[in-house]
């Protein structure tokens, strides 16, 4: 079978989508597919991940965008088609091709001259119209809707959160709870749009740390510079495997993170999480997890540092990161990736 991959990495959408069509990509139930991953970005963000991508079977769609949004995601549609059509042509197989589209927002025009290909279309978390000529729609990010039947071509909901395998084995771990918080963990996505790493680093001393605490930020994009030789701190890069950030979830007393794919692999790992927004659609997704983390909405520089401190004092409490971190493992459970692998299969 012919499995292709389609997603964007820009400051605009992030480094999320190229991470989730990667553990697909991975996936144990598509070994023995061809695969290609078609992949749309800009100068600014493409570089921090090209070497990633190295390691797999990809091609950049009509070259680097100075900035890559949804008004010109699929600007190279032409292009984008010729490179499937060839590539169906070249590697022909008894079963129809299939492709998993991850680009946020898709045209009707779009998805139909997809299937005029012969595609079977698989769509993550669509915003466009095109999302109603799929074969089958998948959004972890939807939580009110009506029973679905086995054979519904929409997966939604919190069951289908796409995450690598070893975070479905750190999972199965029992998390220690702490009576202190000693590692902290921040971390605000591959792009952080917000800027929102540079910014608690350039406040840090205002920030309540425990003052025997390790703290590591992941990020590649620290121009701020701290030497202070209270606070133990380390800087990694964002290019770490799934496992590494699995374990440094499981190994971390709280972490302080954004609302996208980290939420998800924050709760899986039982790992109490503080959340800061990046945008009003983060934000809006977040607030149906409130039950299982401490959200401080949408970053607000003239207020964050207060609103931390004050999240900060609450988890000192060692009943309530107990409690965020047993119910955050039972709501997500790490199988979402089993869970859609099996139903694209069925396609």
């Amino acid at each position: 079978m012919i499995l292709f991959f389609r997603f964007n990495i820009s400051i605009f959408f992030g480094s999320g989508h190229l991470f989730r069509v990667l553990n697909l990509y991975n996936s144990e139930f598509f070994k023995d597919c061809q695969k290609l991953l078609l992949v749309n970005s800009d100068s600014t963000v493409f570089p921090k991940f090209s070497n990633i991508l190295d390691d797999y079977n990809y091609k950049l769609i009509g070259g680097l965008k100075k900035n890559l949004t949804l008004e010109n995601s699929i600007a190279d549609m032409d292009l984008e088609l010729d490179i499937l059509e060839k590539y169906i042509r070249k590697n022909q197989t008894s079963s129809k091709p299939k492709i998993i589209v991850d680009i946020k927002d898709t045209s009707v025009d779009y998805i139909l001259r997809l299937k005029e290909l012969g595609l079977i279309v698989i769509d993550f978390e669509d915003l466009g119209a095109g999302r109603d000529y799929v074969d089958l729609l998948i959004d972890a990010n939807i939580h009110h809707f009506q029973e679905i039947s086995e054979n519904s071509n929409k997966l939604f909901g919190s069951d289908y959160v796409c995450l690598a395998p070893i975070f479905r084995d750190i999972n199965q771990l029992e998390k220690k709870i702490n009576n202190e918080i000693k590692d902290i963990l921040i971390f605000f996505g591959g792009s952080d749009p917000s800027d929102i790493a540079n910014f608690l680093l350039a406040n840090i001393e205002s920030c309540n740390f425990p003052s025997n605490a390790r703290i590591t930020i992941i990020s590649n994009k620290i121009t701020t510079s701290k030497k202070n030789q209270n606070i133990n701190l380390k800087i990694l890069d964002v290019n770490l495997t799934a496992k590494q950030m699995a374990e440094l979830y499981y190994n971390s007393d709280i972490c302080i993170i954004s609302g996208g794919i980290s939420m998800y692999e924050s709760l899986v790992c039982g790992c109490p999480a503080i959340i800061i927004n990046q945008n009003s659609e983060q934000h809006r997704n977040v607030s149906f997890f409130n039950d299982y983390i401490v959200n401080l909405g949408i970053f607000d520089k003239t207020k964050i540092i207060i609103e931390l401190n004050k999240a900060l004092e609450k988890l000192k409490a060692i009943d309530l990161r107990q409690r965020l971190s047993i119910a955050a493992k039972k709501k997500i459970d790490g199988l979402g990736i089993n869970r859609i692998a099996k139903r694209i299969l069925t396609l």
